[in-house]
């Protein structure tokens, strides 16, 4: 994969960033034809919509989620949105915005919305969209399906040219340094990494998560302190992970689009006060490949994920797994 680094500026104020996603601007516009990407279209499309002010997406990294909604299975009905433990949630995103520099954050919520109301950039408090102007850079050399480059995120000035190609070498040299490895090595997010994604540059990413997993005890807001992947869950109700405890966010979207068909099928059959989620089906409407590091094999999701019952277990740390696609 080619990399570019492209320069500009991040914006946060009267936004929504979580701890995997943050506005940005491009210095030079015109270097975002530098990427080689499947999503041109959709790209373009937010580009033109949002003015040149793009959302950008973290590479390696997955945060809890904030406001989840998967597909309806009724035509017209609108889904129902979910997220995970808020205040994990908040906690993350607060870090993150702290790493780029942003302090005195005010959090509003309008109706369904969230977002920024007023922070402290640069030494100014700013309660303006787009007022605010946050010198940093990406290193990106892909675009995913909803139109969101999928980048490494660095705060402040670099040597090296805007349009810089970079190799994937250089790039493990510079992710020590990035919001990413800040992130995962503090314990705030979890890891996920896809095929696309070359070892050399992973490997910075596995270390900062062992890391953050060594540093686990005795931290209460360490997300390994928190988390109940590893060590399963029973799912006697969905509040069991939308309010109480921490589970891989791949696997939470994955529930919920479970439990859309469970309680679209108890509406069929007039089934009602049930609020447990069982497992039976959960790999029907997918059942990717996935690469085991440790194993150094290809296994399927339901080698290394036990769903049975009402009960969810991963058997394999999140960093020890690559999805294809």
């Amino acid at each position: 994969m080619k990399y570019t680094l492209i320069k500009g500026t991040f914006h946060v104020v009267g936004q929504s960033p979580d701890a995997d996603s943050i506005k940005f601007r491009a210095a030079s516009p015109t270097l975002w034809n530098e990427i080689d990407t499947e999503n041109r279209d959709i790209f373009t499309s937010n580009f033109t919509a949002e003015e040149g002010v793009i959302t950008v997406r973290l590479e390696g990294i997955d945060a809890l989620e904030t406001h989840y909604s998967a597909p309806s299975l009724v035509k017209g009905e609108k889904a129902k949105g979910y997220s995970q433990p808020r205040d994990l949630g908040r906690l993350a995103a607060n870090a993150f915005l702290e790493f780029m520099g942003v302090t005195e954050v005010k959090w509003r919520t309008f109706g369904k919305s969230t977002y920024i109301s007023q922070a402290r950039v640069n030494g100014q408090a700013i309660k303006t969209k787009l007022t605010d102007s946050i010198p940093g850079y990406i290193i990106t050399g892909d675009i995913e399906k909803n139109g969101r480059p999928v980048s490494w995120v660095f705060r402040g000035q670099t040597s090296l040219a805007d349009g810089a190609a970079v190799p994937r070498e250089k790039l493990a040299d510079l992710a020590a340094t990035s919001a990413n490895v800040h992130l995962l090595k503090t314990g705030m997010v979890y890891p996920f990494f896809f095929m696309t994604l070359a070892a050399t540059v992973r490997s910075a990413l596995v270390e900062a998560v062992k890391q953050a997993q060594a540093a686990a005890p005795g931290q209460p807001n360490n997300i390994w302190t928190l988390d109940h992947s590893t060590r399963g869950l029973d799912l006697t109700s969905v509040r069991v992970i939308t309010d109480e405890k921490a589970l891989y966010p791949y696997l939470f979207r994955k529930v919920i689009k479970h439990l859309q068909r469970v309680e679209f099928n108890r509406k069929q059959s007039g089934v009602t006060g049930d609020e447990t989620i069982p497992m039976a089906g959960f790999f029907n409407d997918a059942n990717p490949h996935v690469f085991v590091i440790s194993e150094q094999d290809f296994l399927r999701l339901d080698d290394v994920v036990e769903a049975k019952g009402t009960t969810i277990r991963m058997k394999k740390s999140p960093h020890d797994i690559v999805f294809l696609s």
